[in-house]
């Protein structure tokens, strides 16, 4: 949505305003803010032409990319100490030189310029004369912390050359200052929760300022991040602390999940979370295994079944045992105490785990091996004549014969031999040798092509058949590089031709050798000057063009140029006792320093150095104050007084007061201690007493000589508890963890009216 510079939309009003102001003042500011004038950051310039008026920056990126190192301008505004910025949108007029950037964007910042939001790009207007503008909008929604600053920049993006000029001539923020409102969620850790419930919490918090609608807790994601608003992703309402909340069933799991107070009138969502990760766990299965002793059994033997491992199953599983899918017992383990070979067993466990996708699992199936009563048949042949020892006799004639042994695992085993005599049987093997060679057949040797008779065994005559091999011819083609040789068969050769080779009796092949074909190609390479580059175990210094020979068939032409310088500049800025690193150097002094990240990369920074600030502390009865910075935290006796976030402090009790400040750079420091004395009661003490633990968060030990009669008073002057003693005691004990959070007047009685008075407080 556009709006015109001077036609702002009714249900807004304007924070700040800056006009044609060659000074860079600001033209308007509203009422409880300060604004500062127009400041060129990153080298922006005032330009000569059109006119003089208004600022620009004669360099621009062609990127589009928003960073805060480019050159721009910037206006600053703050609400003044108890009220607060509430913006809108922001409203740009400007003008731009015809070879000016073609784009705009604006960005702000909310926390004195640590981060940055981009609200993108605009087109920017065309070219004008002095005095004509056009105005570019954005329109947004967001409130800006109590006591920071608004900053915000325009920039110029996508010149045609890199050059030209971009004005801009008047600057708007819509917006309202209203009184500051807060809201603080306690410390407080909730879970773990599984993701398949719903969960309760109750979240504590402190507000203030007024608020008519109702708090609400807000969840993030899974990894600690909240929405930018204070309507989504609620889970809980309430008006007091603590509010009650529900954990939605069914989010996705994960271990960052954060809870915080958020309210929408008015709109605040800035406030710090619980401190603490919820964990969401993901539903689990249980799993189970088992295994079995001994693994297989002779018949009648008992094999014992157990749980090995189980997972996820709580911290009490129960186990049901199933034999061949029929339920058989309970327990962690199981006896079978008859098995038969190929019993299956599994166990089902029953979990109850916290977090169950499914409450049961069954185990692997384990198969029941029972050896059985062996009966082995063997069978053999003997030669007519000859004899077959079997288990000590020795058989000599066929038939069957039958002995009882034990297995190798102690069971029965029945052996069955099967004896048989071998018939005579004659046969014929078919054989070829080379001429001049010999053939060895059950042990003879023959030279000679013919047919043989041998006897192989006592029941086998075999003839044998011997013939000369066929001889075979065949050829071989091979390349190879000049002035080298080439092996084959066992004969070395250095020229082409043709050759034959006898590989066996019956084989000859015909090589034909050639020479390698030459072959070039190109390789183009970089490097640093003053450096080297190697190439084929070649190392060159300059650039130039070289011919290496890769293989005797292969040359290829190196191109060696050096690498360009790139130069790059980097603007930061640091707290006094702080150091910038920038390639392991580190800078602590302001300046201009070079640094080379590489042979080809140049980088020059420049380092600015902010003052810390020095801040005093003054007293005024018991309100403790210091001067004007951007932020204030107050603590009593070094620890931290909660709430106390203003530049001024009303105090409760005595004590050494200091307070930690930052200033507009994002600086700090803290004060030297102010020790202030006489706030609230005095304290009399005619019975010596001695009270702690103070502050307590509920029991408070005390002791006093001779005491008789106890009375605590809250800060309107109630007498909120009595005890008295029938018998005078030097020690007893207060639990004061019904009470509310405050300080409390102890008065304590003794005889003849001795007192003690003391000033406590309940956390």
């Amino acid at each position: 949505m556009l709006l015109m510079t001077g036609c702002l939309l009714s249900s807004y009003g304007q924070i700040y305003s800056y006009t044609n102001d060659t000074a860079g003042t600001v033209a308007s500011v509203a009422v409880n803010a300060t604004g500062l004038g127009l400041v060129r950051v990153n080298g922006a310039t005032r330009p000569s032409s059109p006119c003089s008026t208004g600022y620009s920056s004669t360099t621009f990126d062609s990127s589009q990319i928003f960073t805060t190192g480019k050159a721009g301008i910037q206006a600053e505004v703050q609400a003044n100490p108890g009220y607060m910025l509430s913006v809108t949108g922001f409203s740009v007029g400007l003008r731009r030189s015809g070879t000016g950037p073609a784009s705009i964007r604006l960005a702000y910042s909310t926390d004195h310029g640590a981060t940055w939001i981009d609200k993108g790009s605009n087109d920017a207007p065309g070219t004008g004369s002095c005095g004509s503008t056009a105005t570019a909008s954005w329109t947004t929604s967001f409130n800006v912390p109590v006591d920071s600053t608004l900053l915000f920049r325009v920039y110029g993006f996508h010149a045609s050359n890199l050059s030209g000029t971009l004005q801009a001539l008047n600057l708007t923020i819509n917006g309202t200052v209203t009184s500051a409102t807060s809201i603080t969620t306690s410390a407080a850790a909730f879970g773990p929760f599984c993701q398949s419930s719903s969960d309760t919490i109750a979240v504590p918090f402190t507000s203030v300022g007024s608020f008519t609608d109702s708090f609400h807790i807000q969840l993030s994601d899974a990894g600690g991040v909240f929405p930018s608003d204070a309507t989504s992703s609620l889970i809980g309402a309430g008006t007091t602390s603590p509010i009650s909340a529900v954990i939605p069933a069914g989010i996705t799991a994960g271990t960052g999940y954060r809870v915080r107070v958020v309210n929408s009138n008015p709109v605040y969502y800035t406030s710090g979370d619980n401190g603490t990760d919820i964990v969401i766990n993901a539903p689990v299965s249980p799993s189970v295994s088992i295994t079995d002793s001994p693994a297989a059994v002779c018949p009648g033997s008992a094999i014992v079944f157990s749980v090995s491992s189980v997972t996820n199953g709580g911290t009490a599983p129960a186990y049901t045992w199933y034999l061949n899918n029929s339920s058989a017992g309970s327990g962690p383990s199981y006896t079978l105490s008859s098995p038969a070979n190929n019993d299956s067993v599994y166990v089902m466990v029953t979990s109850n785990y916290s977090c169950l996708s499914t409450t049961t699992a069954s185990s692997n199936t384990t198969t029941a091996v029972v050896y059985p009563t062996a009966a082995t048949a063997l069978y053999d042949t003997i030669c007519p004549g000859a004899g077959y020892v079997f288990h000590g006799n020795t058989q000599t004639t066929a038939g069957t014969y039958t002995d009882t042994l034990s297995t190798v695992h102690g069971c029965d085993s029945i052996v069955t031999l099967h004896l048989y005599v071998k018939p005579m049987l004659t046969g014929a093997v078919q054989a070829s040798i080379c001429q001049g060679d010999a053939y060895v057949f059950n042990g003879t040797s023959y030279t000679a092509a013919g047919a043989y008779n041998d006897t192989v065994r006592c029941d086998s005559i075999v003839t044998l058949t011997l013939t000369y091999k066929t001889v075979h011819t065949s050829s071989v083609s091979a390349t190879f590089c000049q002035g080298d040789s080439y092996t084959f068969d066992g004969t070395t050769y250095t020229t082409a031709g043709s050759y034959n080779d006898t590989i066996r009796c019956d084989s000859i092949v015909t090589l034909t050798l050639t020479y390698k074909t030459v072959h070039s190609s190109s390789v183009s390479a970089s490097f640093c000057q003053g450096g080297s580059y190697t190439f084929n175990g070649t190392t060159y210094t300059a650039a130039g063009s070289y011919n290496d020979t890769i293989r005797c068939d292969s040359i290829v032409t190196l191109t060696l140029t050096y690498k360009p310088v790139h130069i790059a500049s980097i603007s930061a800025a640091i707290c006094q006792g702080e150091s910038y690193t920038i390639n392991g150097h580190n800078y602590t002094a302001p300046g201009t320093y070079n640094d080379t990240i590489a042979c080809d990369s140049i980088v020059t920074l420049t380092l600015a150095v902010n003052s810390n600030p020095a801040p005093t502390v003054t007293a005024s009865g018991a309100t403790l104050s210091t001067g004007t910075f951007s932020s204030y935290q107050w603590f009593l006796d070094g620890a931290q007084i909660n709430g106390a976030t203003g530049q001024n402090y009303t105090a409760t009790q005595d004590g050494a007061y200091t307070v930690l400040v930052t200033n507009a750079s994002g600086c700090s420091d803290t004060s030297a201690v102010y020790t202030l004395t006489g706030v609230g009661i005095a304290e009399a003490d005619a019975l010596h007493a001695s009270v702690y633990p103070v502050p307590t968060e509920g029991l408070l030990h005390i002791q006093a000589a001779g005491l008789l009669h106890i009375e605590l008073v809250d800060m309107v002057g109630r007498t909120i508890l009595v005890k008295d003693f029938a018998q005078a005691t030097d020690r007893t004990e207060l639990d004061l963890s019904a009470y509310s959070n405050g300080i409390y007047t102890l008065m304590l009685r003794g005889a003849d009216n001795a007192v003690s008075v003391r000033n406590i407080m309940k956390k």
